[in-house]
């Protein structure tokens, strides 16, 4: 068997649900020690980087790339039946199979997509938070909703070291995270806010919320990183969301 992995359907299913926050097709690269997509949205605004490292087995001998329908990936996962799936890379398409359930999936021309982002750079970010749990995605969604921007700020507050705030015509939020036992501040800048478009941490929020061990770095008026694993730590997804320079 040549050019194909076979590994945990739900690993692979959530590794394109991931992406499809972001962007609807993108390029993926296969090796023979991992599987990784990085693009940027239509809007050049936010980033993701997420890379699957554990299968059942992988017969991948070099790297190769190829453009995937990241939506119809998802979906196809999403549907077939079984605890095991087989992605085989083939001529022009990718054929996923478990058990009776087979589906092909037409590739795409990577010349015709979005050219594959390399890391942000300038990156140190001074405000390093390891949220305790998976609140922080519920808040996300939340304050996100019916609004059009949320800002994030880091106090020297024990009892409210991260402020999430929103104001929309209807609703008003302002959400506290202690660092004790709602996360760890590994390290902190006082007044350091930033303002992010709230449909961009809306979805941010909906994959934090299949993920664990999130970490969120922020700065002044920077963008901010956004990491979780999945598989046991062995799988990594990043989101990188550029902040809104407002005016004064």
């Amino acid at each position: 068997m040549e050019n194909a992995i076979i590994a945990n359907s739900g690993d692979l299913k959530l590794f394109f649900e991931l992406v499809r926050e972001v962007s609807p097709d993108a390029i993926m690269v296969i090796s023979p020690e991992e599987m990784n997509i990085r693009t940027l949205d239509a809007g050049n605004c936010m980033m993701v980087d997420v890379t699957l490292t554990t299968f059942k087995s992988n017969f991948f001998t070099e790297e190769v790339e190829v453009g995937i329908n990241v939506e119809e990936m998802y979906n196809a996962l999403n549907t077939i039946k079984g605890l095991t799936a087989v992605m085989t890379l083939l001529d022009g398409r990718i054929q996923l199979s478990s058990g009776k359930w087979k589906v092909a999936i037409r590739t795409y021309d990577i010349a015709t997509l979005r050219k594959r982002q390399g890391f942000p750079k300038n990156m140190n970010l001074p405000n390093i938070l390891k949220m305790a749990d998976r609140s922080f995605a519920d808040v996300l969604k939340s304050v996100s909703s019916n609004v059009d921007k949320v800002r994030m700020r880091v106090t020297n507050d024990a009892e409210a070291a991260l402020i999430i705030e929103s104001y929309g015509s209807d609703t008003e939020w302002s959400v506290g995270f202690n660092d004790y036992e709602e996360m760890e501040v590994l390290g902190r800048c006082n007044g350091c806010s930033s303002v992010f478009s709230a449909d961009y941490l809306k979805s941010i929020g909906k994959a934090l919320a299949k993920v664990q061990d999130i970490t969120v770095k922020l700065g002044l008026d920077q963008p901010i990183v956004v990491t979780g694993s999945f598989q046991d730590g062995d799988a990594i997804v990043q989101y990188f969301l550029a902040p809104r320079i407002e005016s004064t």
